[in-house]
């Protein structure tokens, strides 16, 4: 889906995801838009890191497709383990995320909930 990103990880291996958020974030918000106008039905795994955007977000889609439910699963784990599923998945994916990153996700998300 995102032809740069064998490129990426190439170059950069630690920085590929990163450098790709912006841009599969954009997609997902397109994907996300296209199946609440076709009525379908939806399930987003995200970190919901910025909780204020997030709340603007779920009260533009209530206003425009009040047939939805909104429902956020709050999943937790051990920090080790989640340290530990991290480096198994960059090992696996090549999509690195830093441990800066891994506890500020971890911190965001009791803030937005």
């Amino acid at each position: 889906v995102m032809p740069e990103w064998d490129e990426y990880v190439r170059r950069n291996p630690i920085h590929a995801g990163e450098l790709c958020h912006r841009e599969s974030g954009f997609m997902q918000e397109v994907a996300l838009e296209v199946a609440l106008r076709n009525s379908q039905n939806i399930w987003i795994d995200g970190s919901l890191q910025n909780g204020e955007w997030h709340a603007k977000v779920f009260a533009d889609h209530r206003r425009r497709f009040p047939q939805y439910r909104i429902a956020i699963f709050v999943v937790s784990a051990p920090e080790k383990l989640i340290f530990k599923r991290a480096a198994k998945r960059a090992d696996e994916t090549g999509r690195h995320v830093s441990e800066a990153q891994i506890l500020l996700s971890m911190r965001a998300v009791a803030q937005s909930v």
